[in-house]
């Protein structure tokens, strides 16, 4: 859903589209957290709406020269889970719809795996930092 806004500023900003987009809690909480910081400890023109801009401009730009080819592909995770687990979180899933229009099972899990990496990335360069070390004390 885009609408044109039409506004007195500067030539090229004179139309500008306007968008709602629905985020997750914890995206919307790390952007805010982050203009919050940047505001308060080192650029105090920074706002959300230049920040946004910005991520927009990095990523057209990123993808700028981008082949068919080159475009990374869905992957598929394929596992089994217990019937009172599904029920559960089938429950859960109806229970968030009600606060979030567009929310489904397959982002419950996406978030659930999110979660588990954040949680537990660190084992994994715990690990390698210690394997580096093993080799070097080898040497």
């Amino acid at each position: 859903m885009e609408e044109i806004v039409e506004e007195k500023i500067s030539p090229e900003l004179s139309k500008l589209g306007n968008y709602a987009l629905r985020v997750g809690e914890d995206l919307y909480t790390r952007i805010n957290k982050y203009i919050h910081v940047v505001k308060s400890l080192e650029d105090k023109k920074i706002t959300k709406q230049n920040w946004i801009r910005e991520a927009v401009k990095e990523k057209l730009e990123k993808e700028k020269d981008v082949s068919p080819g080159s475009i990374s592909r869905e992957r598929v995770l394929t596992f089994k889970l217990e019937y009172p687990l599904i029920k559960a979180i089938e429950g859960q899933v109806e229970i968030t719809k009600k606060f979030r229009y567009s929310y489904s099972k397959k982002k419950w899990f996406e978030e659930a795996f999110y979660e588990k990496l954040e949680r537990d990335e660190h084992k994994a360069k715990t690990l390698l930092e210690k394997l580096v070390e093993s080799q070097k004390s080898k040497v």
